[in-house]
């Protein structure tokens, strides 16, 4: 009885992948971007953690549809913020996260928007990923026919972009001679083009190195970057 139930299991799931995917080709919508939007935040419900202070700010961020740029969040080991970010993520999808914000127009026009909240969790530390290549973040999404990966991001949609355990060992460099600015020029490309291209996303940096956090907090005199937890870093 349980083989038959796994096959038609089974059966169903490829079905539906196979509508999908029709679906998005029909609509010109990005395959990989689709599924990496869609892509299940594994967390566990029952889970036990201490509380922390810097929750609330996070709900805050990610639930506020006007949030863009570049959110640092840098606290000491074993502070379980990668469990309260998955929580919360995890919350957003299932509970079809969505936030109401106001967009207006160069005609001087209003009207409020309606954006659906998308998680993207990603573990750079899972990630064969070699010092200072910033192709790994590229590879999360599709692109469009000039390589952006922002377009490829629906209609109305705002992907949550958290890029957990950041270090100096993934990306280094905040000088502004081109073979030793590799981060520099990372995070300045991230919030600039979250700003620059409306509410189509908003990253969290999180980190252990108060240093390197420092240094991302200090990119462009802090307009694009922003830091979670409001105190003063080293």
């Amino acid at each position: 009885m349980n083989c038959i139930f796994n096959m038609i299991s089974k059966i169903f799931s490829f079905v539906s992948m196979v509508i999908i995917t029709i679906y998005l080709i029909l609509t010109g919508q990005n395959i990989k971007t689709y599924w990496r939007l869609n892509e299940q935040i594994n967390f566990d419900p029952l889970t036990i953690y201490p509380e922390q202070d810097f929750e609330k700010d996070l709900l805050r961020i990610f639930f506020d549809g006007r949030s863009q740029g570049v959110y640092v969040l840098c606290t000491k080991p074993n502070s379980s913020k990668t469990t309260i970010i998955k929580k919360i993520l995890h919350q957003i999808q299932y509970f079809g996260g969505k936030s109401e914000v106001k967009v207006y127009y160069i005609d001087n026009t209003s009207k409020n928007v309606t954006l659906y909240l998308k998680p993207v969790y990603i573990d750079v530390s899972k990630l064969q990923i070699q010092k200072n290549n910033i192709d790994w973040f590229a590879n999360q999404f599709g692109k469009n026919g000039y390589g952006n990966f922002v377009e490829t991001i629906p209609e109305n949609n705002k992907a949550i972009i958290v890029l957990d355990h950041m270090s100096r060992d993934i990306i280094d460099g905040f000088n502004n001679t081109f073979e030793t600015s590799s981060a520099k020029c990372f995070y300045t490309a991230l919030a600039t083009q979250s700003y620059n291209t409306g509410l189509k996303y908003v990253v969290l940096v999180v980190t252990n190195d108060e240093f390197y956090a420092h240094d991302i907090l200090m990119l462009n005199s802090m307009h694009k970057f922003h830091s979670v937890i409001k105190k003063r870093l080293i």
